[in-house]
């Protein structure tokens, strides 16, 4: 007790901070105690040093009324030999070195008594009110203002980014509550990376910064802006108990061909310029930026000096207890507590935006960084294997473990005539108050076939558009052109001119089916031939071409062969096989590739379709039948539940087309109705990943389907670990060879695949990370992410949690540009309801970050879509943001 109260009375950071604080003299102040210190004793307890630690860790949650006391100081007493030091200080007057300063001089005090020495303290050392004229002269000084030249034009124009972005969870209420994980160092590990130091004319600092900048470019991040702690950098006070700590903001432009060594010289170079001006605070560059926030997420610390920890020749060891609170994401630590022990490397992490499983992961690459770059530091960081042998086998292999061998002489005609064969007069196509048998529906499609190589020599190779009004006739006269070998193109007659020319012209069509042509053939149709065609075709000929959306404006023509279809058919038959259905609805448009599965997987499988007229027939249709697989868009599927539709009869909901928002959940119910959420673009045909929805409200886009690989990759092409958001990437059976005519697309998305010779991968531009059960979860699309003040936000998560709000039925949020050049986000939302911004506003806060709230809000009676059923933000209403 007397080694403490001798290191209290002899440090004056809590008499000047109580002076600043409360504008008079400590002594003046009877309320205030300058170091409340008390014994405990839990030696009777049956477990004293549980006891001990439970009244820790309760009291490390209670705050300090600062008009009170600052310190804290606990003796617990478990047992004669066996006693507890605690320490809590307000950061108004410790940093972190503090405490080990304070600790070290308790203990010299301490030993020193024990051994009959005497102990002087220099009081001069201990002066914290000389650092604050210190600081105060330097504020004055010629240093201060070339030093706030120099930060504020580094700073400046630099976009502050995130470290670790790609492992966070974005759409959540960021409060300040945190948890600490710790990987030991060995002394053995430590000593090879000082050696290499050595080598390389470099410090450990240098050598930690580095991988940390790696590391997080191999997670596909770009390079952040981190904070670096710099402890009392005069030799004058490297004594002085007190808050002395500054904080350099630092950042390096990383690229992909730069090795380590190459990284080291730059951090040299850098920390070096800044350090020449580290003395100017990190809180007045702030005020000089006029930003509220951290510019930083990451905070590095590295403290070398360790600790006395042995007193009357007794071994003690000492713990830096984590208070659980923290304004940065990510705190890291590097830190030894004797020079016999190992290092730690301790990170306290927000348990809002990381998982445990992500840090865990994050600290074992840390490590195997570390380590392989002892031996390799010339190598590339593009090159870098952070990923260990078993990761990469769990998601190169296990997870994609679903070989489905497949016919090699088998097409979806095929398959469509065995139906025709089992079940002949069983219903095949129902549409409006009309039905058709398989063997009607085969007959008539026969005759087309007939007819169009007669009449217009269509053979494989050849490709005929069919631009029709929707009916049964669509269906026939697809079935029709693949028996011919030729390919066919959906185009919908409502298309405008221009894009019906560019459609055809591109794809180098030869024939259009249209209402005068199916005309003609009626009148013919009883001199043609009810029998099959015999096959002129393989696996390897075009079976239909499908044209999406292009970013230029142009729509781009993707060619689907009948190896694709086939497959993707294939896994449906065998998915599919235990589900109860009699009827799957198909609503949607012919020219969208979700119609491929409502058409070729029912009638290759022995069921019927009810082909609808369009999405707003379903609750009619519904009530006239029973076990329904229905197969639609989020939006068709949120208009049902908003007109409150009786979905009894559905058996089977396939969700597809764009993400599913959560909310659907609490109006549809797994233990009544099967319900997959279906994920894959048209390139990979229709469908490349299926969930199944259980009831623990998540909502994943699943595994990958037979013969499918994912890949989900960094910038470099490299495979980020479970839990890190990357690009969604394809391989397998499905996939496309290209886009039509244009080789300069195809080469950009349709790259070779790193982890399969010979084969071939289509990248996305989905971001998606991988879930430790095999599962994906689905984040948003690359080319719509917003970055806003340095963040990258998703829209579509704030949408969700839009939606999740009672009297909001559905919900987009988009950016816009102000007068002033900055972006703010937007939501446009629908709600039967007159909504209050200010309500919606208020709602958000609680769920998400301040920099994810729209500023703006946009009430609309309705989202408008495309003719696929998608949202079609370009139609969405323009806003004067002033």
């Amino acid at each position: 007790m007397e080694a403490i109260n001798t290191t209290v009375n002899n440090i004056d950071v809590i008499d000047t901070l109580h002076k600043a604080l409360n504008k008079l003299l400590l002594k003046e102040n009877i309320q205030f105690i300058k170091c409340d210190i008390a014994t405990l004793d839990f030696s009777h307890d049956e477990s004293p040093n549980k006891t001990g630690l439970q009244w820790i860790y309760s009291d490390m949650k209670q705050y300090f009324d600062i008009t009170k006391n600052l310190l804290k100081i606990r003796i617990i007493h478990c047992s004669e030999n066996d006693n507890l030091l605690y320490i809590k200080a307000h950061n108004l007057i410790f940093d972190n070195y503090s405490i080990h300063l304070f600790f070290n001089n308790t203990v010299s005090l301490y030993t020193a008594t024990l051994r009959n020495k005497i102990q002087n303290i220099n009081d001069k050392t201990y002066s914290y009110e000389y650092f604050i004229e210190y600081e105060q002269e330097y504020k004055k000084s010629e240093d201060f203002i070339n030093d706030k030249i120099f930060w504020t034009n580094r700073i400046k124009d630099i976009q502050p980014t995130r470290a670790f972005e790609s492992c966070m969870n974005h759409a959540t209420a960021r409060s300040l509550n945190s948890r600490r994980k710790e990987l030991i160092i060995s002394r053995e590990l430590y000593h090879q990376v000082e050696y290499f130091c050595q080598q390389y004319n470099c410090t450990v600092f240098h050598y930690f910064i580095g991988v940390f900048f790696i590391l997080n470019n191999c997670y596909g991040n770009e390079a952040p802006l981190i904070g670096l702690p710099i402890n009392r950098q005069q030799e004058w006070f490297k004594n002085i108990i007190g808050p002395c700590i500054n904080t350099l903001i630092f950042s390096i432009k990383i690229s992909k061909n730069l090795s380590f060594t190459d990284i080291i010289i730059l951090i040299k170079s850098e920390l070096e310029e800044c350090y020449n001006h580290h003395r100017f605070n990190l809180y007045d560059l702030l005020k000089e930026l006029d930003v509220v926030d951290h510019i930083h997420n990451l905070v590095f610390a590295y403290q070398d000096e360790t600790n006395i920890i042995e007193g009357n020749n007794q071994f003690s060891s000492i713990n830096y207890l984590h208070s659980g609170e923290q304004q940065e994401d990510l705190v890291f630590h590097l830190f030894s507590l004797s020079e016999k022990e190992d290092y730690i490397l301790s990170v306290n992490y927000c348990e809002d935006l990381f998982t445990s499983e992500i840090i865990d992961t994050l600290l074992r690459h840390f490590k195997h960084i570390l380590e392989f770059l002892l031996s390799h530091p010339s190598q590339p960081i593009i090159t870098i294997p952070y990923l260990l042998k078993d990761e990469q086998q769990q998601l190169l292999v296990t997870f994609n473990d679903n070989y489905l061998p497949l016919p090699n002489d088998k097409t979806i005609i095929d398959l469509f005539e065995e139906q025709v064969v089992s079940n002949p007069a069983a219903i095949a196509l129902l549409f409006q108050d009309r039905s058709f048998t398989y063997l009607q529906i085969n007959e008539v499609a026969n005759q087309m076939a007939a007819y169009l190589r007669q009449e217009y020599l269509i053979q494989p190779g050849l490709i005929v558009a069919i631009c029709l009004q929707r009916s049964e006739w669509i269906v026939i006269i697809m079935l029709a052109v693949l028996k011919t070998g030729a390919a066919y193109l959906p185009i919908d007659p409502l298309n405008p001119p221009a894009r019906k020319n560019h459609m055809l012209q591109d794809s180098d069509c030869s024939l259009v089916i249209d209402g005068h042509i199916l005309d003609t053939f009626k009148e013919v149709q009883r001199y043609y031939s009810i029998i099959n065609i015999p096959r002129c075709f393989t696996q390897q000929n075009t079976a239909y071409i499908v044209y999406t959306s292009g970013s230029t404006g142009t729509p781009k023509g993707i060619a689907i062969s009948h190896r694709n279809v086939f497959s993707f058919i294939w896994w449906c038959k065998h998915y599919f096989i235990e589900i109860p259905f009699d009827t799957l609805f198909s609503s949607t448009s012919a020219c969208f590739d979700l119609f491929i599965f409502e058409i070729f997987y029912p009638i290759s499988s022995g069921k019927q379709v009810r082909l609808l007229e369009w999405a707003m027939s379903i609750p009619y249709y519904l009530s006239k039948a029973t076990k329904v697989m229905l197969n639609t868009v989020p939006s068709v599927v949120g208009s049902l539940l908003r007109d409150r539709v009786d979905l009894s009869n559905v058996s089977v909901l396939n969700i597809a087309g764009e993400a599913m928002p959560p909310l659907f959940l609490k109006y549809l119910d797994p233990n009544l109705m099967e319900i997959n959420n279906l994920y894959g673009p048209s390139e990979d045909t229709t469908y490349s990943t299926v969930y199944k929805i259980k009831t623990d409200g998540k909502v994943l886009i699943g595994k990958p389907i037979a013969n499918t690989q994912v890949y989900i990759l960094n910038e470099q092409q490299q495979l980020v670990p479970i839990g890190v958001t990357g690009e969604i990437c394809l391989s397998g059976e499905g996939l496309a060879t290209g886009y039509i005519k244009n080789p300069a697309l195809t080469a950009e998305k349709f790259v070779s695949n790193p982890f399969r010779p010979q084969e071939r991968m289509y990248k996305t531009g989905d971001l998606g990370k991988w879930m430790p059960d095999g599962n994906i979860a689905f984040i948003g699309r690359k080319d719509e992410q917003i970055k806003i003040t340095g963040y990258r936000i998703e829209p579509g998560e704030i949408a969700s949690c839009l939606m999740q709000y009672q009297y909001v039925t559905n919900a987009v949020v988009t950016a816009m540009t102000n007068s002033d050049g900055r972006k703010e986000l937007v939501a446009y939302v629908v709600s039967p309801d007159e909504l209050d911004a200010a309500v919606l506003q208020n709602y958000l806060a609680t769920l998400l970050p301040p920099y994810m709230v729209p500023a703006h809000y946009v009430q609309l009676h309705e989202i408008p879509l495309s003719s696929n059923g998608k949202i079609n933000k370009k139609l969405l209403p323009p806003l004067n943001i002033g």
